[in-house]
C-alpha cells in the first residue's frame, strides 16, 4: 500500500470516527489541508488526524449523553 492510499485510508476511517454532523465537514476540511504534505509528512499528518478524530468522536458522544444528575 502507498502512501497517498494509506493516507486516504486513515482520513476515510477518521471522519467515520466523528459523529454523522461532523463528518462531511471534516472530511471536505481535511481534503484541503491534504494538498499541503507529500511522502512521510502526509502519512504522520493523516495519522495525527485520525487520532486526534478519535478522542474528539469520544468527548463528542461524552458531552451529548445525558446525565443522571440532571
Amino acid at each position: 500500500m502507498n502512501v497517498n492510499r494509506l493516507a486516504t485510508h486513515l482520513l476515510d476511517r477518521a471522519s467515520c470516527q466523528l459523529p454523522e454532523p461532523f463528518q462531511e465537514r471534516f472530511a471536505e476540511e481535511w481534503a484541503d489541508h491534504r494538498t499541503q504534505y507529500r511522502g512521510w509528512r502526509l502519512l504522520w499528518w493523516a495519522l495525527c488526524v485520525r487520532v486526534t478524530a478519535t478522542r474528539t468522536a469520544r468527548e463528542l458522544r461524552h458531552s451529548q449523553l445525558p446525565h443522571a444528575d440532571r
